[in-house]
């Protein structure tokens, strides 16, 4: 009896770890080493300097991940494929991207 629950437990084991390593590899947005990313070391001082490293950010994830993916009806709904339903560069405004809502007289303010 305890020979045949082992041999189950290891046979489990040996399916689950097949079908693991049956997966796909990871994509390219999952493995893009985006660097210009705002951390805490940071040297941002002001929303100016923000948004130029906002805009390095996102000009690497162009280079890095966006420039890699392919376009056609297999990524038509891939966030990274450009032209895609997801792709936020489709819309007027790309809500991804940091914005500003002016007011004449703010009485406060988030960021």
């Amino acid at each position: 009896m305890a020979y045949g629950l082992l041999g189950g437990v290891v046979m489990a084991l040996i399916v689950f770890v097949v079908v693991l390593d049956s997966r796909p590899d990871l994509s390219v947005w999952h493995l893009a080493d985006l660097d210009e990313e705002f951390t805490r070391d940071s040297e941002v001082d002001s929303f100016e300097q923000y948004l130029a490293l906002e805009d390095r950010l996102f000009r690497q994830l162009d280079a890095l991940v966006y420039d890699e993916v392919s376009r056609g009806p297999g990524n038509s709904i891939n966030r990274y494929s450009r032209g895609s339903r997801a792709d936020p560069d489709r819309w007027p405004v790309n809500w991804n991207r940091t914005f500003q809502l002016a007011h004449e007289a703010p009485r406060a303010v988030v960021l």
